[in-house]
C-alpha cells in the first residue's frame, strides 16, 4: 500500500497502477458502500486485476475551498477512485453516502519536480472556449515536492465507444469536434517565426523517421501557432455526453504554441477509419489514405472539414500539405515519446507499432507533401 499526503488529503492506494478500464470499474465500486463499509477493500482486491484501478480513502479534515465551491462540502468524506496513467495519478472525488456521482477530478504528478503539469493544465483550461461540457479549472497547489491540480468532472462515454454503437452518426459528433477545435484555434492563434524554431518538443514531437520533417516546420510561412492538445487521435481523451456533445479532457501536456491541424486531422481520420474498418491497424492506415485521396465514402466530408478549418485561420493553400505531414509525424512519434517517459521512470517498455507510424509512411507515399485533393477542395 502506498500513501500520498497532499496537504489537505491523504490517499491510501489499495490496488496497483490504473489503466484505461478504470472508469468502468470505478462505477462498479461506487455502489459498494461508503469508504468505511466492511469489505470494500476486500471486494476491490478480488475484483480488480493487478494493474486495475486503485481505491483511495480521504483522511484529511477538509478539501480546498475551490473544490468546495464546486458543490463538495468541506466536511464531506470521499471515496476516490484512481483512473489515470503511469505518470500522473488522478482521482474522482465521490461524496460518501450521496448519489455516487463524482464532483471533481484531482490530479497529482507521480514524478515530483519533473514538470509543472498542474499549473499548465489550469492555464490551458482557462484558454478554452466556454461550454456546458468543457472542464472548468478549480485551482492548483503544491505540498512539498508534490503538485496537484483540480477541475470539474465531465460526464460521458469515450468517443470510440460512442462511434462504435449502432445508429450513431459519426459525422455529427466529429463535426461538432471539428467546429470546436476550429474555435480553439481561432481564439489562440498567434504569429510565429517558424524559421527560428529549435529542436525541442515545444511545438511538435518528431522522433525516428519523422525527424526528417523538421525542415517543413521551419519552412512554414503565413501559418499561425495555435493551442494544441497533442493526443486526440486515439479518442481516449474525448468524451461524449448523453446529448451527443463531445468534450476534450487531459490538457496537461498541451502546447500553447502548437501547429494547426495537429489535433483535427489525426482525430477525424483515425475516428472515421476505426468506424469503417476498425480492428486492424494496417487496414485503418490504408483507409486514412483513401479518405485523404477521395477514394472513401467520407472523403468529401473530411476534405471540406479540413479546408474550412484552414480558411478560418487564413492558412495559405500550399502550407496545408506540409502541416498534414507534420501532424502525422507527431502522431508517429507519440509512441516513442511514451517509451522515453516509461524508460525514464524505470518502467518496462513493450514493443509495438502505432497507427500514426503506419499512416505517416502511407501518407508520404499516397498523398505526398502537396495534398492535391485538398487543394482542389479549397479552390
Amino acid at each position: 500500500m502506498t500513501t500520498y499526503r497532499v496537504r489537505w488529503l491523504t490517499w491510501q492506494v489499495v490496488v496497483g497502477a490504473p489503466d484505461r478500464q478504470g472508469l468502468a470499474l470505478a462505477r462498479r465500486t461506487w455502489a459498494v458502500g461508503s469508504p468505511g463499509a466492511p469489505g470494500v477493500r476486500e471486494f476491490l482486491a478480488r475484483s480488480l486485476r493487478p494493474r486495475g484501478v486503485s481505491l483511495a480513502v480521504q483522511q484529511g479534515a477538509s478539501v480546498p475551498g475551490a473544490l468546495a465551491s464546486s458543490g463538495l462540502p468541506t466536511d464531506t468524506s470521499c471515496l476516490a477512485v484512481d483512473v489515470r496513467d503511469d505518470r500522473r495519478r488522478a482521482v474522482l472525488l465521490v461524496p460518501d453516502g450521496e448519489s455516487g456521482e463524482p464532483v471533481a477530478v484531482v490530479k497529482v504528478d507521480r514524478a515530483p519536480c519533473i514538470e509543472d503539469r498542474a499549473v499548465r493544465e489550469q492555464r490551458v483550461l482557462g484558454l478554452l472556449p466556454p461550454g456546458p461540457v468543457t472542464p472548468r479549472p478549480l485551482g492548483a497547489g503544491q505540498a512539498g515536492p508534490v503538485r496537484w491540480s483540480a477541475e470539474t468532472v465531465v460526464r460521458g462515454r469515450p468517443l470510440g465507444q460512442v462511434l462504435s454503437g449502432s445508429g450513431v452518426p459519426a459525422r455529427e459528433v466529429l463535426g461538432q469536434l471539428a467546429d470546436w477545435l476550429g474555435e480553439v484555434a481561432v481564439r489562440t492563434a498567434a504569429t510565429v517565426d517558424w524559421a527560428g524554431i529549435g529542436h525541442g518538443d515545444e511545438v511538435v514531437a518528431l522522433r525516428g523517421p519523422a525527424t526528417g520533417l523538421r525542415p517543413l516546420l521551419r519552412g512554414l510561412t503565413g501559418v499561425p501557432s495555435v493551442l494544441t492538445h497533442g493526443d486526440l487521435a486515439s479518442g481516449h481523451n474525448v468524451l461524449v455526453d448523453g446529448g451527443g456533445r463531445p468534450a476534450v479532457l487531459d490538457w496537461e501536456t498541451a502546447r500553447e504554441h502548437g501547429l494547426p491541424l495537429l489535433d483535427l486531422l489525426p482525430l477525424l481520420c483515425s475516428s472515421l477509419a476505426r468506424n469503417r474498418v476498425g480492428g486492424d491497424l494496417h487496414r485503418e492506415a490504408a483507409h486514412v489514405v483513401d479518405l485523404a485521396t477521395g477514394r472513401a465514402p467520407d472523403s468529401a466530408w473530411l476534405l471540406e472539414q479540413v479546408a474550412r478549418y484552414a480558411r478560418r485561420l487564413a492558412i495559405p493553400r500550399d502550407e496545408v500539405g506540409p502541416l498534414a505531414l507534420l501532424a502525422w509525424g507527431h502522431q508517429a512519434s507519440m509512441r516513442m515519446v511514451r517509451d522515453e517517459l516509461l524508460t525514464a521512470a524505470g518502467l518496462p517498455v513493450t514493443p509495438w507499432t502505432s497507427l500514426g507510424e503506419l499512416v505517416l509512411d502511407a501518407w508520404w507515399q499516397g498523398v505526398g507533401r502537396n495534398w492535391p485533393q485538398l487543394s482542389a477542395t479549397a479552390s
